[in-house]
């Protein structure tokens, strides 16, 4: 069944972060993927973070799928501060759960296609390789927009 799929060319933003594990300058600089590292290379898991996280296992008294409305209150809450409140305030009342990245990415694409089907989605120029087919995928139409790239000498 999957004989037929082709194999995707090599990741450039990817390749930005084998050339850096690479590189055995001691003063380089990872700029490949938006995670922060400390000076050891390792992402550490912040101190606020661990006090929420153990915040939440001590409150949680269940393990049962949320509902499709997401987490009770959640939906308010986010929404207060959404685009949505402002463009269209009924996009924002559901808040329905998705996966972060490309999961909520499809979700928002999914929900653009059937509010307007012939609307062009602008990505910016590079973007993860992925962003195109799965714009197209839900029946986007993906367009590309060049974004700026600081100077060096200004």
């Amino acid at each position: 069944m999957f004989e037929k799929l082709e194999t995707l060319p090599p990741d450039p933003i990817l390749g930005v972060a084998v050339a850096f594990r690479e590189d055995r300058s001691p003063d380089k600089v990872d700029l490949s993927i938006g995670v922060y590292k400390d000076r050891s290379g390792v992402t550490p898991v912040m101190r606020a973070v661990q006090k929420a996280e153990r915040a939440l296992i001590e409150a949680q008294d269940t393990k049962v799928y949320l509902p499709p409305s997401g987490a009770p209150g959640s939906a308010r809450a986010s929404s207060r501060s959404s685009w949505a409140t402002v463009r269209r305030p009924q996009v924002a009342r559901r808040g329905d759960p998705g996966a972060g990245g490309c999961g909520a990415l499809r979700l928002g694409a999914e929900l653009i296609h059937r509010a307007a089907p012939a609307a062009r989605v602008l990505m910016s120029d590079p973007t993860w390789p992925n962003h195109g087919p799965l714009l197209s995928g839900a029946g986007c139409r993906p367009g590309s927009i060049a974004t700026s790239t600081p100077s060096r000498t200004g």
